[in-house]
């Protein structure tokens, strides 16, 4: 694992998520260009290049068999954006058990199918610790 500090002080739409706002920072960081949200699958493409981008409290994946969603994801990198701007870029192993240590089953709400789905948990000092020892 190693970690790149970021601005996270840009000029994203207004309507974006947290999830959303990490995201476009983190390629806007990484390329010069911004990146306009998208929503399309984890399984179908990465969000930049061979990045999966992640923040505090981003859905994992669908259903709760995290090991299953990273043999099938098209990423190969996973970056998670923390609140101060600290990037902490994962290969597949080490994303694996930061997901394993730091998740929740939730579910989608019923008009969107009731299904279930990993989430991050809440950013924490326990979460940053854990990602810096891991560097």
């Amino acid at each position: 694992m190693k970690s790149i500090k970021i601005s996270l002080d840009t000029n994203c739409p207004s309507n974006y998520n947290a999830g959303q706002r990490a995201e476009y920072a983190f390629v806007l960081a990484i390329s010069g260009k911004p990146k306009f949200a998208d929503n399309i699958k984890a399984t179908e493409s990465a969000d930049f290049r061979n990045f999966q981008i992640k923040s505090s409290k981003s859905s994992v994946c669908p259903g709760s068999d995290i090991k299953m969603h990273i043999m099938h994801d098209k990423a190969t990198n996973y970056a998670y954006v923390a609140k101060n701007g600290t990037v902490y870029i994962m290969d597949k192993i080490e994303y694996e058990n930061f997901v394993e240590s730091f998740h929740y089953v939730d579910h989608d709400s019923k008009k969107n199918g009731n299904s279930t789905k990993i989430r991050l948990k809440n950013e924490t000092k326990k979460m940053l610790r854990w990602l810096e020892n891991h560097l």
